[in-house]
């Protein structure tokens, strides 16, 4: 066959052409195995794709693929490693010394970071993002003067973007103002600067809905200032807040697993013994305040769980079944009595995560009051 290709002109594949696209087809393989084993979760199997296609060829792509999944790990160092050789390869995309500053202020490196920020904005000098970066990098140096003056170039700087006509544009500057207004108000008032501080704190309560940190931070300014009837006013904002997110996430959840019973009763109808015993319900949340919160530590003890105190939940086992007796269906009374404890079992991460962030605002607000 080889010898008919020569006669007549036709091309004969070396072994080093099969090989070479042989390579090729493997490259590819591991490459988007590894594009898709990243976007399932499972970060280990990409990783070891990703890293065995470049032992193939290099590429910058599955190199940028890398870095990513090894952020999504938790392994910093390398990946601000696969960063820095991408950064060699691209000097003028600002996106990647933007990713290593964000990096390196993960891993708590601050001078690399400033390092990134710098080089960051001899490409573009007024970009608010890298400008919040080198604040936050400033910050972590103690250069305070520096940090304040970056983020006011940057607070600036999206104000003039937050008038454009792009959507995008204007949200993503509106992101970026609010992030630097909180920054550079709380930076404002470890200085000492209560009014610089109350203006930004203003600014971001008056442009966002009942956000947490604008709260916080408008409680922290008030408290600076003295004033501690408005500071405990903004504290219980909080607070109130906190507590409708629980109540809301209960009742979603309560909601999710309503439907997904009805679903599997239509589905498939279960006949089940009617219980001889009788079940305790779990008590019920109780209410957010500083009182609720105390009785609920002194209970826990120890363990520091919050819900250490609460009864627990006692259920009989079901009377055994003869064989000639019916199988009657469940109760609806049974239903209805036992869902709220699948309500309250599923919340509880929730409801703790709420509570911690309770006894956090607490603690604030007594240091505040009276340091």
């Amino acid at each position: 066959m080889g010898f008919f290709k020569k006669l007549f002109g036709g091309r004969v594949d070396s072994p080093e052409d099969d090989r070479k696209e042989q390579e090729t087809r493997n490259f590819d393989m591991l490459k988007y195995d590894g594009v898709k084993a990243m976007h399932m979760g499972e970060t280990d199997y990409a990783v070891k794709c990703f890293n065995r296609a470049l032992e193939m060829r290099e590429d910058l792509e599955v190199r940028d693929y890398l870095s990513q999944t090894l952020i999504r790990t938790g392994e910093l160092l390398p990946a601000y490693e696969q960063l820095q050789k991408l950064a060699e390869a691209e000097p003028d995309n600002k996106q990647i010394f933007v990713r290593m500053a964000d990096v390196a202020y993960m891993m708590e490196d601050y001078r690399a970071m400033a390092d990134a920020c710098e080089k960051a904005m001899l490409i573009d000098r007024d970009d608010p993002q890298v400008l919040n970066f080198y604040a936050r990098a400033s910050i972590g140096l103690g250069d305070t003067v520096n940090a304040i003056a970056m983020l006011t170039k940057a607070i600036i700087t999206c104000e003039h973007r937050m008038d454009g006509e792009d959507e995008n544009i204007r949200r993503e500057a509106l992101a970026t103002a609010f992030s630097s207004r909180l920054l550079r108000g709380e930076t404002l008032l470890k200085t000492g600067d209560c009014d610089g501080a109350d203006e930004d704190a203003e600014w971001a309560v008056n442009h966002t809905e009942g956000n947490e940190d604008a709260l916080l931070l408008k409680a922290r300014v008030e408290a600076g200032k003295g004033a501690s009837d408005s500071a405990i006013a903004y504290y219980n904002k909080v607070i109130e807040k906190l507590y409708r997110e629980s109540l809301l996430h209960t009742k979603i959840s309560g909601s999710e697993q309503q439907q997904a019973s009805r679903q599997q009763e239509t589905a498939a109808p279960e006949v089940m013994p009617a219980p001889t015993g009788t079940s305790e319900l779990p008590k019920s949340l109780s209410r957010f305040t500083a009182s609720g919160l105390e009785e609920g530590n002194s209970s826990a003890g120890a363990t520091g769980n919050p819900f250490s105190h609460r009864e627990e939940t006692v259920i009989t086992e079901a009377a055994p079944i003869e064989a000639e007796s019916p199988r009657p269906t469940r109760p609806a009374a049974e239903e209805t009595r036992r869902e709220p404890q699948s309500h309250v079992t599923k919340a509880m991460p929730f409801v703790e995560r709420i509570r911690s962030r309770l006894r956090q605002s607490l603690e604030n607000l007594s240091r505040d009051l009276y340091e």
